[in-house]
Formats: C-alpha cells, sequence, structure tokens
C-alpha cells in the first residue's frame, strides 16, 4: 500500500508539471507558427500594395506632365490626339487616354487600335471630385457595359489656377491581373485587388467568375475596419484561408491574399507532432523514475 501511495506521489510530482510545461510548449508552438506566417502574409501584401500604387502614381505623373503641354487646346482637343496616341503607345497598362473639357462633353480618346469614335464615360463621382478638389482621383471599379470593367485615373488639366479640362486613362482588370502575376506568390495563395468600395478588380483565382463582385463575411469587415491585419476567413471557392490584407491611404484600394489552412497547418502539424513525441516520451520518463523512487522509498522502509 505504501508502495503504492509514493507512485502516486512521485506521479503527481514529476508527471503533473511534465504535462503543463509541455502544453505551454504546444501552444507556445502552435501560435509562434501561425504567427510567423501572418506576419510573412502580411509583408507580401504590403509590398504588393506599394507596387499597385507605384504604377498608379507613375500613370499620374505622366498625365501631369502631359496636362502641362502648352499646345493643349480645349476648345479643339481634336488637335492633341497625336499627341495622346503617342502617350498611349508607352504605357502599356493604358486601354484608353482622353481629353476632354470640363463637363465632360467636348471629349477626344485615343484606345489601341487608334482614334474612338465613341467618347468614353467617365465615373461621375470621378468627375464630381476631381472638379472639388483639382486633384489627381482613382476611381472604384466601373462596369461600362454587361461584359466590360475597368479602373479610371483622371487628372486636371489647370491653367491660371484654374480647371480647364481633364485628362483620363483607363485601365483593365485584366492588365492588374497580369501585375498581380508579374511577382512570385506562395504556392496555392491567392492574390486579390480590391476596389474602394470592395469590388474586386482582379483576382489570381477564378477572375472572370468573380471580377465585379464583392467578398462577403468576416474579410470583408476586418478590412473595412482596419488599413491592414490578418484574420482567418473562407474563400469565395469556400475554402478556409489564412488571410492577410493592406488597404492604400492614397486610393483605398486593398491588395489581400489567401493561403490555403491546409498548407499553412501542415507544416505546424510536423511541429506539434514532435513535440507530441517528446511530451510522451517525457511523460513516460516521469513515471519511470516515479516508479522508481517509490520503490527505493519502500526499500529503505
Amino acid at each position: 500500500m505504501k508502495t503504492r501511495a509514493h507512485f502516486v506521489f512521485w506521479v503527481a510530482a514529476m508527471v503533473v508539471p511534465a504535462v503543463l510545461v509541455m502544453s505551454g510548449l504546444i501552444a507556445y508552438i502552435a501560435w509562434e507558427h501561425r504567427a510567423a506566417a501572418d506576419a510573412r502574409y502580411l509583408e507580401r501584401v504590403r509590398a504588393m500594395s506599394i507596387a499597385v500604387d507605384t504604377e498608379l502614381e507613375g500613370s499620374i505623373r505622366v498625365l501631369r506632365a502631359l496636362s502641362l503641354a502648352p499646345e493643349i487646346d480645349l476648345r479643339h482637343p481634336e488637335l492633341f490626339i497625336e499627341r495622346l496616341g503617342r502617350y498611349q503607345s508607352t504605357q502599356p497598362l493604358w486601354t484608353v487616354i482622353a481629353l476632354g473639357d470640363t463637363g465632360w462633353k467636348n471629349v477626344v480618346a485615343v484606345g489601341r487600335g487608334g482614334l474612338m469614335a465613341r467618347r468614353p464615360a467617365i465615373e461621375p463621382r470621378t468627375l464630381m471630385q476631381i472638379a472639388q478638389t483639382k486633384k489627381p482621383s482613382v476611381s472604384a471599379l466601373i462596369r461600362t457595359d454587361e461584359r466590360h470593367y475597368e479602373t479610371q485615373v483622371t487628372v486636371p488639366v489647370i491653367r491660371d489656377g484654374a480647371m480647364t479640362g481633364i485628362l483620363m486613362v483607363s485601365i483593365d482588370p485584366k492588365a492588374w491581373l497580369e501585375l498581380l502575376n508579374e511577382y512570385p506568390s506562395i504556392p496555392g495563395a491567392t492574390m486579390v485587388l480590391l476596389d474602394q468600395d470592395g469590388a474586386i478588380i482582379a483576382r489570381t483565382l477564378n477572375h472572370e467568375t468573380w471580377v465585379g463582385t464583392r467578398p462577403s463575411g468576416t474579410f470583408r469587415q476586418s478590412w473595412r475596419d482596419t488599413m491592414e491585419g490578418t484574420s482567418r476567413s473562407k474563400g469565395l471557392e469556400g475554402q478556409p484561408f489564412y488571410s492577410a490584407y493592406s488597404r492604400s491611404s492614397r486610393t483605398g484600394w486593398t491588395l489581400a491574399t489567401g493561403i490555403p489552412a491546409e498548407s499553412v497547418d501542415e507544416g505546424l502539424g510536423r511541429k506539434l507532432f514532435i513535440a507530441a513525441g517528446a511530451a510522451i516520451v517525457s511523460i513516460c520518463i516521469a513515471v519511470l523514475l516515479a516508479f522508481f523512487f517509490a520503490r527505493r522509498l519502500e526499500a529503505g522502509a
């Protein structure tokens, strides 16, 4: 009876602390693995957000330089068509470049195929914003017809402190998709570019299916509340994701990524398996030591 009592005592003295320590270690390993993954993914979307901002800023700089051309005559914008065409040919992102008056009534536009007969529409919200601020503007995703979307960058033409016209370029979502695909990505990861309202501009997985739609659920609420962060969310196809996002303070666009949870947790599973194995071995050793000390005490008694 004494041996059993001593055995129970030593088991409690050795095994319980070992179990507590190993449980804490396993919890820490899981937390550290996920925290490191979140940090990596957040750093990536920050870099991609900067890349998108850089492209937009580049377009704005080019349009600003063009707006300063002394030969711009808003009474006869057609005289500026050749100059517009030369600029259009140097910018692979641009689908259309247009020059018009402040009311966007007298407009000329040049596309990749040359002079356009139809006047391109400009988003009313963008037209109002540029009229109020007299500063460059980046639009949300615009649906021009049933099958076509675009984004627009507009720059005012300023003369003697007054806005006399507008320069506008439209950029197809596929151009943004190509930009996202140019950068190395984590295997299995999905990159998505959202506009100010949360509409999908480009998505590296099933782009044609989801362009123009808005993500829902926990991810939508997360990116609306903060400028950047990480979360666990469900992808549009229903798969669980580790997500990270970063919203540009300049444009309001958001760059986000989703990594399948199974690929992230696969590495964690190996770490936890090793830690659990070490815990089992430690507990077994503790039990053997408890039994050994209990027998020694019994023999000494």
